[in-house]
Parts: structure tokens; sequence; C-alpha cells
């Protein structure tokens, strides 16, 4: 198996992009009714593809259930904030953007519950 060569530029790249998405987010106000409520919005990771050109950025919204809804309508708004990114980067190209819920948190606290059950069951 081929070593990922591009591994640490991917990581780095995938930061920058988290970064100034998150600043993007925090900034700018948008029209949808879906995208009210964007201080509550962790942009948690961004993975790049390996030639950097996509760019997939896991959010959550900590004690919300509308998680769905803000990631479809950040999806709807992603040309836009691509354009802010692109403006932010100082890279060859501006990837394209990709918004995806990140479950991890809830994972997190699921192992946690089944933990504390297993020490409660002991």
């Amino acid at each position: 198996m081929k070593p990922d060569r591009n591994g640490p530029r991917r990581l780095r790249m995938g930061e920058t992009v988290r970064h100034a998405t998150a600043s993007i987010l925090a900034r700018t106000s948008f029209h949808d009714p879906d995208l009210q409520a964007l201080d509550m919005v962790t942009v948690s990771e961004v993975v790049m593809s390996p030639d950097l050109k996509q760019a997939t950025a896991f959010v959550s919204m900590m004690g919300r259930d509308d998680t769905d809804d803000t990631v479809a309508a950040l999806n709807r708004a992603a040309g836009r904030i691509r354009g802010e990114l692109g403006r932010l980067l100082d890279a060859k190209f501006t990837p394209r953007l990709r918004f995806r819920r990140d479950g991890s948190f809830e994972e997190a606290d699921r192992v946690e519950a089944l933990i504390r059950r297993n020490r409660h069951a002991s």
C-alpha cells in the first residue's frame, strides 16, 4: 500500500478551511431562516479530498435537534460560503464545500452511558 504523501498537507489545509469556515459562519448573515442560529454551530472537522478540491465540513449544534435542517441549509448556501472562503484562503483554488452532521458527540455520549451502566451493574 502506498503511503499517503499528502497526509500532512491535507490536514493543514483542512484546519485552515475549518477555521476560515467557522469565521465566515460567525460573521455572515444569511436570509435562510434555517441559518439564523449559526452562533450555535460548531465546525468540528474538515476533511479534504486527496486533490484538495473538495472539503467535507462536519458541523454540530450543541443541545439542538434541528441540526439536519441547518446542515441542509448550509449545503444550500455552500456556494456563497465558498466565495467568502476564496477571499480568505491563500490557495491556488478554493475547495468545493459539503456539510455533514458530526455525530461524534452523540456517539461519545452513548459510549459513556454504556460504560456508566456497566460500572453500576458490576
